[in-house]
């Protein structure tokens, strides 16, 4: 029997067109591939032109739009419908999905101090079900991340 290969896949440096061997892949393994790479890339940019909407004034409906408007850009606007998605974002206060439901009928406008979840899960044909969000505080501006981290796809070395 042929020694398992181990894998890793870090998106700054793998090579898309190499294939892994699932029956090679170590026991608890994942293997992120180009097509999750490349939907991963649309939710990202719909996160950002979400969070990029948001400022005190502006409505939730304006947000989700925001978001939605990706996906349409790149022929997913059907996975925007409440057939493969609940919701763009919500409040966050005593209950962690409070209102506004970020959705392009919620005409709830946003104030000064809100916090907030932006994120644009949905279904996405070629990724399956893809969660991806940050909190945020509104300001008159613009708004306040509350997370530092990187909104990267990573991975790690399997020992």
């Amino acid at each position: 029997q042929p020694p398992r290969r181990r894998y890793s896949n870090d998106i700054g440096e793998a090579d898309p067109a190499e294939q892994m061997d699932v029956a090679q892949a170590p026991a608890g393994a994942l293997h992120v591939g180009l097509q999750q790479i490349k939907a991963f890339a649309v939710y990202q940019e719909a996160m950002a032109a979400g969070i990029a909407t948001v400022r005190a004034g502006v409505t939730a409906a304006d947000v989700a739009r925001a978001e939605n408007d990706v996906f349409r850009k790149y022929g997913l606007g059907q996975y925007t419908t409440s057939e493969y998605t609940r919701v763009r974002g919500h409040g966050m206060g005593l209950f962690l999905d409070q209102k506004p439901q970020i959705l392009e009928d919620v005409d709830i406008p946003l104030v000064e101090g809100m916090t907030m979840i932006v994120h644009p899960n949905t279904y996405h044909p070629d990724a399956g079900y893809m969660v991806l969000g940050d909190a945020l505080v509104v300001r008159e501006t613009g708004h306040e991340l509350l997370c530092g981290l990187p909104r990267d796809l990573f991975s790690v070395p399997v020992q």
